[in-house]
């Protein structure tokens, strides 16, 4: 069995399910961590205003001091080996560009924190058969493959690209799992998972209903998780408030879904017949 973990970004999937991945190692499974928006943007070239913005807010929590010679994205993909070094697995980054990059001077797709968080552009609808079609060329696509996918909560505009990827795949492979996206789900209200699940079902061609499992791992596995987090040195403070904040927070929510023993809750499709 190939477990293939689909992070939009370079923290996505070790925020969200780095417990089951700890726990998966453990076991000897196959264990593949694919970052789909992870392409180097060409900074001789002009970026948006608010891609400038995250630059300077990456730079601004020592991650400068950490790696003095690194451009900002090559800085995030620093910290993405550190942090699956956690686990030993060596990431895979696909080459295409965050949505900050997106689109030229004439027109930014995303250009503020309300747009990544808004609605696809038009143009960008072509991505998903790309992403489909590189996932395919980078790991075996077959009845012993399980996926794993953001379900979407928070809306974030790559977000919402990954998991149209996935839900392309899901006839091909064993299952697709779909995770809850970390930390949003603990930001936001319940409602954000229901409306998340009412998208999907209207995306799929026939009905369907949907199913949750608890993923348990071990006290070390959170522990690994804490430390693989804290490796994205540049997103602690504004994703939590700090290193801190984040390991408070992450315990608080691991144990809170698997109440006596931390947790990662996954949801899935079963078809009705």
């Amino acid at each position: 069995m190939e477990h293939v973990f689909l992070s939009p970004h370079l923290d996505d999937v070790v925020l969200s399910c780095g417990g089951t991945i700890h726990e998966l190692v453990r076991r000897n499974e196959t264990v593949k961590v694919i970052t789909v928006f992870a392409g180097l943007p060409d900074l001789n070239q002009p970026i948006s205003s608010f891609a400038k913005f995250q630059h300077d807010t990456w730079e601004k929590y020592g991650v400068r001091t950490k790696y003095p010679n690194y451009k900002p994205y090559d800085m995030r993909r620093a910290e993405d080996t550190e942090a699956l070094r956690y686990f030993g697995i060596e990431p895979i980054w696909f080459d295409f560009l965050e949505c900050i990059y997106r689109g030229d001077s004439d027109q930014w797709y995303y250009n503020s924190q309300e747009a990544i968080f808004g609605n696809i552009h038009a143009d960008e609808k072509r991505i998903v058969e790309s992403i489909v079609n590189a996932i395919k060329q980078n790991v075996a696509i077959n009845s012993e493959t399980i996926i794993y996918s953001p379900i979407g909560i928070g809306h974030h505009i790559d977000h919402q690209l990954v998991l149209l990827s996935a839900l392309g795949l899901i006839e091909d492979v064993k299952i697709v799992y779909f995770y809850q996206d970390y930390p949003y789900v603990q930001k936001f209200p319940n409602r954000f998972i229901a409306n998340s699940l009412e998208l999907l079902t209207s995306l799929t061609s026939v009905d369907c209903i949907w199913y949750s499992i608890i993923q348990y791992f071990s006290e070390e596995g959170l522990k690994t998780k804490i430390k693989a987090i804290s490796a994205y040195q540049s997103q602690l403070e504004s994703l939590f408030g700090g290193v801190e904040s984040m390991t408070q927070d992450t315990n608080k929510f691991a144990y809170q879904i698997g109440q006596n023993k931390p947790a990662e809750r996954y949801w899935f499709l079963k078809y009705q017949i």
